[in-house]
């Protein structure tokens, strides 16, 4: 499917089956810091407090015609920046939609905002997603790079 004919928008509560979905997939979790699989049921009470009611948080999904194929979410972090974490079903990775997906949520974050990410030193993928929007690299350790951004004002 061309990425033209995919939609991306704000996530709603009937998302985050979908959400959990791909982001504890084999193929994405394994990059994740995080490593645990919470319950589905747990993961809809955290994703509806998190991202639905008009808080801080975003989390924008990418929709084919039929199912979520992809989120980006926008964390607010405890010295007001975002912390960035981006995911697509794997069915869809090298197609150029995680491109998309990231350079048009970007477009939406508020102006002046500071975005944070941090990617496994394996990931060469996202490193590579990242760099091409403007991220750079602030600091690493053995396993992980903390790039970062911020939204010209």
């Amino acid at each position: 499917m061309e990425p033209a004919q995919m939609t991306i928008d704000e996530a709603n509560a009937d998302d985050a089956e979908a959400v959990w979905r791909i982001r504890y997939s084999s193929e994405v979790n394994a990059f994740a810091r995080t490593k645990e699989i919470p319950a589905l049921s747990n993961h809809i009470q955290w994703f509806t407090k998190a991202y639905i009611g008009g808080g801080l948080n975003r989390c924008y999904v990418m929709r084919t015609a039929a199912e979520v194929i992809g989120y980006c979410r926008y964390d607010v972090d405890n010295d007001g920046s975002y912390v960035l974490s981006i995911a697509l079903d794997p069915a869809y990775h090298g197609q150029g939609v995680g491109s998309r997906l990231l350079g048009e949520t970007l477009a939406m974050m508020q102006k002046g905002a500071e975005i944070h990410a941090i990617v496994s030193r394996t990931n060469s993928g996202s490193q590579r997603l990242l760099s091409k929007y403007g991220f750079t690299e602030r600091t690493r350790d053995d396993a992980w790079l903390h790039m970062t951004k911020a939204i010209p004002v």
